[in-house]
């Protein structure tokens, strides 16, 4: 227990460290955007790729961009490389949240974001995947660049962005056993489902047939609940992060993967033998689907088995590729890194699990070791799926994580920054998809694939005249600001303590 709070102390502290390092930013000469009062100014960041490496000294005439099909001019061009590397002492952290926000927006500061799947990675990949992390920011992290740290244990609205990487290596080293897939730790939400898992004939656990494996029922539905609540954090960090800039942010995933369960109404087979006890609920079918009773006579297992009946309805199939598709169309760019490497064994050893008999005689039951094997690659296929939709590098079926995350430094050591005004003047909200081509053959590109359209209340207040604050109250601001240095970071809630020294007796 000890443990655990540690590891949750470090999560927390985690989200509110700013990381980064390393980047001098050269770039061909800078065109200075022209922005036009009524127009919507479109930023689309390319990264054309070929033989493993971004292909450099393209032209603005190399490339062609399309919005919903239609032609559009490119009025604004900018290739930026990163490259160099500047000493700690001369980076500077945003003094707060929302200044490191606004400095996201600027397309000229690249993003990215860990996100640690803490139920999604056991204790062995948390601590493989300490070193070569700490290793890829080094190498990739520039001194404009931003970072930040989100895990499944925090709301993605806490996500600090920085840009010193000072305490990262050292936090990483003390607590990393920040994984948590395949404790036998549990939520007091998972305790809550053991008592409709209990069978009130013989006080025993009940077991389910899972995909061909007998397994205890409670474990079952933990792997459920804990990836319905990654699913939905996943969900949720998707749609923080839209709002904070148009170009790409490289959401680096740390995760063994989902098994992205799909409505299995068989789990709940079990359950009937709760229907002659009147301190449950009743459980039924109708026209198909699964029915329990709400009355209040149902007693205190009602809201248990309701939750029950839940799960078992999942379909995180259609769900993930609904919010792949959220993220692609964000600029969310998935970087899903699996810590663990090659291995057999999906289960975890504590775990009860050994093949459903068939009932036909003259069949065979399904091997463990092969549906353990076809998890795994269901595992790996899903994220996969989340680096081709939107547009990254997935790093699995390999023991050796610091070569997928050299192929992920080399697709964002440089890219190129294209600008147009839309011709479509519509101020209506809805999507709209982009497309780029290049002149060049040969040559892979991965660029943003669309933007939601500003609304006309939206742009009113783009136009609107911006309060001017002058040279010297914003230098003043900004003085202030250095010198309180830590003091302004300090929350609310934190407790000061003041030390004095006596000089003379009786004074």
């Amino acid at each position: 227990m000890r443990q655990s709070k540690t590891v949750t102390a470090f999560l927390v502290l985690t989200a509110a460290v700013s990381l980064a390092a390393r980047q001098s930013s050269t770039s061909q000469p800078q065109q200075r955007p022209t922005f036009r009062s009524g127009t919507n100014l479109v930023l689309v960041d390319v990264y054309p790729m070929k033989d493993g490496r971004i292909l450099q000294n393209l032209e603005q005439t190399d490339f062609e961009v399309f919005e919903d099909g239609k032609p559009q001019k490119v009025e604004n061009f900018q290739f930026i490389k990163v490259e160099g590397r500047a000493p700690e002492a001369e980076k500077r952290d945003p003094n707060t949240q929302e200044e490191g926000n606004e400095l996201a927006a600027d397309p000229k500061n690249r993003v990215f974001v860990v996100y640690l799947d803490t139920k999604g990675v056991s204790i062995e990949g948390a601590y493989r995947s300490r070193r070569p992390l700490v290793e890829m920011l080094n190498r990739i992290m520039a001194p404009n660049d931003l970072f930040g740290v989100v895990t499944t244990e925090m709301a993605p609205a806490q996500l600090v962005l920085g840009r010193k990487l000072l305490t990262t290596e050292d936090m990483l080293a003390r607590y990393w056993p920040w994984g948590q897939r395949g404790s036998i730790m549990r939520t007091q939400e998972e305790q809550n489902l053991n008592q409709c898992t209990i069978s009130p004939t013989t006080n025993k656990e009940m077991y389910v047939d899972d995909r061909g494996i007998q397994r205890r029922m409670i474990d079952v539905m933990i792997d459920r609940l804990r990836e319905d609540k990654a699913l939905e954090h996943l969900e949720s960090t998707i749609t923080y992060m839209s709002g904070l800039r148009q170009t790409r942010t490289a959401l680096i995933v740390f995760t063994e993967g989902w098994l992205l369960f799909q409505t299995d109404l068989g789990l709940l087979t079990p359950l009937q033998v709760f229907k002659s006890y009147d301190n449950t609920p009743a459980i039924g079918t109708a026209n198909g689907r699964p029915i329990i009773s709400t009355s209040a006579q149902a007693g205190s297992g009602a809201a248990c088995l309701r939750e029950m009946t839940r799960l078992a309805m999942l379909d995180n199939r259609t769900r993930y590729n609904d919010l792949l598709r959220r993220a692609a169309r964000a600029n969310v760019v998935f970087y899903p890194v699996n810590p663990i490497g090659l291995t057999m064994f999906d289960y975890p050893i504590w775990q009860d699990a050994t093949p459903t008999m068939p009932t036909d005689p003259n069949q065979e039951p399904k091997m463990l070791l092969v549906e353990q094997l076809n998890r795994i690659k269901d595992r790996a296929d899903g994220l996969l799926q989340a680096a081709e939709t939107t547009g990254g590098i997935a790093v699995v079926n390999t023991n050796k994580i610091e070569s997928g995350l050299d192929r992920i430094a080399a697709q964002l050591e440089a890219y190129y920054v294209l600008g147009y005004y839309s011709t479509n003047q519509a101020f209506d909200g809805r999507y709209r998809q982009i497309s780029v081509k290049l002149k060049v053959p040969g040559v892979q590109i991965s660029a943003r694939k669309g933007y939601t359209a500003p609304t006309k209340a939206e742009m009113a207040a783009m136009d609107a005249p911006k309060v001017v604050v002058a040279p010297e109250v914003a230098a003043a601001e900004t003085a202030k600001a250095d010198a309180l240095g830590m003091l302004s970071r300090i929350r609310g809630s934190a407790e000061l303590y003041g030390a004095g020294v006596q000089t003379k007796t009786g004074e």
